[in-house]
């Protein structure tokens, strides 16, 4: 195994990068988890689809710092030969490989676990179409990437061995194209619950702050951008020194995406109680008959279902339990955002009933 000494400014970064959102997206899924495991919530598939993303992410990490100190990575190529051989080269271009395969699959794996996460909270049935067709779209694209890593060159092993017979095309074309395919699913992604948040009946400064939460994801797909554009510079001839940027651009998209999809698990955790007494509902409840207390004044009220809600079993024919009473509320707690009347299939659904009497 060859060791290159640690001198160039784009090796300290790309360590300190690497070693940074290695702590920080393992630190983001623990307190995520830890916030389940507070709330009594069970783990759920998009929990397991995180938490393998986090695994391929750290080997995506751990890979760029091998390749720094033993793949003289940031160094111009002839100089790395010229010492060493092509030995440290042909590590680097393997490396390379497994690089685009833990890239696209880690990053498939968060935008899955944000898709669960948006159908967990919009149980529309247009909605769960909409994220079912988005996350068959983005499995595609991730098999598509590895056909190419596969197919690109062949033999396979001309992808690091240009001293046998074969052909390959063009890599770094090929990292752009797939790039900006990566992007265009982010943009559906961050879009696709923006028309389900505006037509919620809430307080316009709460429509915002949701819009705002939901696409704070934006922050990955400006690294996305940056690496499509800092690979437009790349060229074969001075690979080893030139891929540094996109590489650090690269890593940080889904370790950013981690720690941005465990955000809304963690928020009770940071705002404790809180956040439930400033979880703003707007709800109205009309009756076919009002109940007014000793005062003349209408005094009842429903129970607070802040913590456990309460709302009117739905039949298959859209009528509720409660034939006198229609019920048009919104809420927003920190399980998420509740749009009624509609239920999950697999959901428990609790009948509430109010006895009022005039003593």
């Amino acid at each position: 195994m060859y060791a290159f000494p640690i001198t160039l400014p784009a090796q300290k970064t790309v360590l300190a990068i690497n070693v940074l959102f290695i702590i920080l997206p393992f630190a983001a899924v623990c307190l995520r988890l830890y916030a389940r495991h507070q709330r009594r919530i069970p783990i759920d598939a998009s929990d397991c689809c995180i938490i393998v993303a986090l695994l391929l992410s750290n080997v995506f990490m751990i890979t760029g710092i091998v390749m720094v100190v033993n793949c003289g990575l940031g160094f111009e190529q002839t100089v790395v030969t010229a010492e060493h051989g092509e030995g440290p080269m042909i590590l680097f271009r393997k490396f390379l490989v497994i690089m685009q395969l833990l890239w696209s699959s880690s990053l498939a794996l968060v935008k899955v676990s944000i898709l669960l996460f948006y159908v967990r909270i919009f149980a529309v049935g247009k909605f769960i179409i909409a994220a079912k067709f988005t996350a068959g779209f983005i499995v595609a694209w991730a098999i598509s990437v590895f056909l190419c890593v596969f197919l690109l060159c062949r033999p396979f092993a001309y992808n690091w061995d240009a001293t046998i017979t074969g052909t390959c095309g063009n890599s770094i074309l090929s990292y752009v194209i797939l790039g900006a395919v990566n992007l265009m699913t982010d943009l559906v992604l961050l879009s696709l619950p923006l028309p389900y948040i505006w037509t919620l009946r809430l307080r316009f400064r709460i429509k915002i702050a949701l819009t705002i939460t939901f696409t704070i994801g934006i922050g990955a797909s400006i690294f996305s951008i940056l690496r499509i554009i800092s690979l437009t510079t790349v060229s074969e001839a001075h690979l080893l020194k030139q891929i540094t940027e996109p590489l650090i651009w690269g890593e940080l998209e889904p370790a950013i995406g981690i720690i941005l999809a465990c955000t809304p698990m963690i928020k009770p955790l940071i705002l404790g109680d809180s956040s439930r007494n400033r979880s703003s509902p707007v709800n109205s409840q009309t009756c076919g008959s009002s109940t007014k207390g000793l005062s003349g004044q209408r005094s009842f009220k429903p129970l607070d279902d802040q913590d456990y809600p309460l709302r009117p079993i739905q039949h298959n024919d859209g009528q509720s339990e409660n034939e006198n009473c229609s019920y048009a509320a919104s809420s927003v707690t920190e399980e998420g955002l509740h749009r009624e009347p509609e239920f999950a299939k697999d959901a428990i659904q609790v009948r509430s009933e109010w006895t009022v009497r005039k003593e």
